[in-house]
């Protein structure tokens, strides 16, 4: 028992004071505090740039549309000053008008540019035989009755998706 005793004593003796057990454990609790500050603050920054990042792709993406709608919308104005300035055009004026545009090249996206006229349902009958004397085979389509009718009556480029 006396060896017992003086082994447990000298274990006793070389034990630390409580201030210099608990120095580990706080360095530990600190580094683990300053990690975890670190990772936030990453987090945060990285989040921060991202949205940064995603607001000025849906800025440039806004304008990109907004030019291409303003552009299109200049090529419908040119085509009415058209109409305004021949008063009637025929065929062939309005291809050559739309070929000149080349609208694959200038302004894609665009599948082609036409003229609509609104027609009164009294009216119908009328304006199907006027178009028939230069389109043999015109029809207002559906033929189904309503308050008022639009029928294309000038459409370019004349291509497959036309």
């Amino acid at each position: 028992m006396n060896l017992k005793n003086q082994l447990y004593a000298d274990l006793k003796s070389k034990e630390l004071p409580f201030d210099r057990a608990f120095l580990p454990g706080c360095v530990l609790f600190i580094s683990l505090a300053l990690t975890g500050l670190a990772t936030w603050y990453i987090f945060s920054l990285t989040e921060i740039k991202d949205q940064e990042r995603f607001q000025n792709i849906v800025q440039r993406s806004q304008s990109a549309i907004a030019v291409r709608i303003d552009t299109y919308i200049s090529s419908l104005r040119g085509t009415a000053a058209l109409f305004a300035a021949t008063g009637r055009t025929d065929r062939e004026t309005f291809h050559d008008y739309i070929s000149r545009l080349e609208l694959q090249n200038y302004y894609p996206g665009i599948q082609g540019i036409g003229y609509t006229k609104r027609i009164p349902p009294d009216r119908v009958e009328k304006t199907v035989a006027e178009i028939r004397k230069e389109i043999p085979s015109f029809k207002v389509w559906p033929e189904s009755p309503r308050d008022e009718y639009h029928t294309i009556l000038y459409l370019e480029p004349q291509d497959r998706r036309n």
